[in-house]
């Protein structure tokens, strides 16, 4: 609801902005042999595929969600700037998440033989005494947190609720079961043996969707109980099921597609539904995804994949085979023309990343902060400051991509590092400058950074951190100073002895580079009368 009508609906600088920031927000993370951009005179035939392609997310799910007032997907947006001569073909491929679509087309029916599930709801979190509010749900699919209202005498706030009903497949064999519960705890019976208990499987909360698979017999009836508590605010409830062969998509028409095409584009990842505040995604995409990206990386070996998606994810199983990595985020409603533009080479990529981008789950800091060891449904974040990059350089792990890393389609050299003094007092201010030259043949934006590290501290302190980066637009062969100004302020640290912060005396080194893991300069000084 808008409340100063002074400011315009969907205004044009606005969408200037928007386009703007995707531009500049989207990160080139591999270029084997400078494919991007595409030359439409060597690439007549382009195979985009994936479900991203033509439902391209804007933004997750949760409160960051904000309908666009309008988007333009990923396909059509390379179709615009495609021009006529270039050939596109697209083919979905997989659809990752069907058991959103489960959720709204599951069929059940009552005991007594009616459509749906007997729901029943009670006043408390726990499922306790008789139900407050007894009806017939048509299937559990609900969105509380924007429904607000589930019901006479039920307080959202306040309550559980469990259904009952029959599922009575139309085909034998092996089925999935898929549960998703929102600020609560969920389980479910499928003629009375427990199959999904997200207490046991410690996913209380929001840990996104559960699939367990039961054995079904066509035409008969199965019995179906299931459960949902309450923890807090924001509450859903989802379950569906489908049998097992409807899982799997043929992809055949898409593989065909890239084995014709001179490139093939895979969009993948994430979408609103799956990925948002209140709820756990998994690390890595949905299996049938990373099956798909190896299945036409296999025929077509100028395979570029596009990612949506809020942060790293586990790209062992496929990124060696591909020559081509995008990572676009949550673009917004000018992602796709932003894309567009930078395959096709009219936006020269100059992003870089804000986090570092693991190889396994396991090497982040945090990885061990999340297990609910002891049932008290607390968790402790124990790694301190020593998150994202920092972590890496201490433990001397190598990331996938490095915090700060980014390509583009020319190449930048550093030289000629230059310190104001090798010793500076407290009131001092000491000045940073470098060269940084274009050495390539395109126009170009290039992210320096500065990092410093404290040699010797009375507290354990990260190796280096970064404390300023300046960017950069240079021409071919252009070359440009940068400096970058440094106060004692950004040498100090939190003392929690002294309950203060404070710089200690002693050496320091600067560190100008590329990346965190990319350091082409450094040098060292001291500081004298620290605090």
């Amino acid at each position: 609801e808008q409340k100063d009508d002074s400011i315009p609906l969907d205004d044009p600088a606005s969408v200037a902005v928007a386009l703007d920031v995707a531009r500049k927000g989207t990160v080139l993370l591999k270029n084997t042999d400078n494919l991007l951009p595409l030359d439409a005179e060597k690439n007549s035939h382009l195979a985009v595929v994936g479900f991203h392609a033509a439902q391209t997310p804007t933004c997750a799910g949760g409160s960051a969600y904000t309908p666009p007032f309008h988007q333009t997907n990923i396909l059509d947006a390379i179709k615009d700037l495609g021009g006529e001569n270039l050939e596109i073909t697209h083919h979905q491929g997989v659809h990752p998440y069907r058991y959103e679509e489960a959720y709204a087309k599951s069929e059940f029916f009552t005991p007594d033989g009616k459509e749906g599930l007997v729901g029943e709801y009670f006043a408390n979190r726990d499922l306790e005494g008789e139900p407050v509010l007894s009806r017939v749900d048509p299937r559990i699919n609900f969105s509380w947190w924007q429904d607000k209202t589930i019901g006479p005498g039920v307080d959202r706030h306040n309550f559980s609720a469990r259904w009952k009903g029959i599922i009575r497949p139309t085909k034998s064999g092996r089925h999935a079961l898929y549960l998703r519960c929102n600020s609560a705890i969920g389980r479910v019976w499928l003629d009375g043996k427990l199959l999904i208990d997200m207490e046991k499987d410690k996913r209380i909360g929001n840990g996104g969707t559960l699939t367990a698979f039961g054995e079904l017999t066509a035409g008969q009836d199965h019995t179906l109980v299931v459960d949902y508590r309450m923890l807090m605010d924001w509450t859903g409830a989802f379950m569906g099921w489908e049998h097992e062969d409807d899982i799997s998509i043929d992809t055949t028409d898409a593989i065909a597609a890239a084995r014709e095409a001179d490139v093939a584009l895979v969009c993948t990842g994430f979408t609103k539904e799956s990925e948002g505040e209140g709820w756990d995604r998994t690390f890595g995409l949905a299996p049938q995804q990373e099956q798909l990206i190896r299945d036409i990386a296999a025929v077509n070996e100028n395979t570029i994949v596009v990612v949506l998606a809020g942060g790293g994810i586990d790209m062992a199983s496929w990124l060696g085979d591909v020559k081509g990595l995008l990572y676009m985020w949550y673009p917004g409603q000018e992602g796709s023309h932003a894309l567009a533009e930078i395959i096709f080479g009219l936006v020269n990529p100059s992003a870089k990343l804000p986090i570092t981008i693991e190889r396994r789950l396991e090497d982040r800091s945090s990885t061990n902060c999340y297990h609910d060891d002891d049932g008290d449904k607390r968790v402790q974040l124990a790694d301190g400051i020593f998150g994202g990059y920092r972590h890496f350089d201490r433990e001397n792990i190598e990331p996938l991509f490095p915090f700060g890393f980014g390509l583009g389609y020319t190449t930048f050299e550093y030289s000629d590092l230059q310190l104001s003094a090798g010793q500076i007092s407290e009131s001092d201010t000491l000045n940073v400058s470098f060269t940084i030259e274009n050495t390539g043949s395109r126009s170009g934006e290039e992210v320096a950074q500065v990092y410093i590290g404290d040699v010797e501290s009375s507290h354990p302190r990260p190796i280096k951190e970064l404390k300023a980066f300046e960017k950069v637009e240079l021409q071919p062969g252009q070359s440009q100073r940068v400096e970058i100004s440094i106060t004692t302020r950004d040498l100090e640290y939190f003392d929690p002895d002294k309950k203060m912060w404070t710089a200690e005396s002693g050496e320091f080194r600067i560190y100008v580079g590329a990346s965190a893991a990319d350091i082409r300069l450094e040098d060292g000084f001291e500081l004298g009368n620290g605090k």
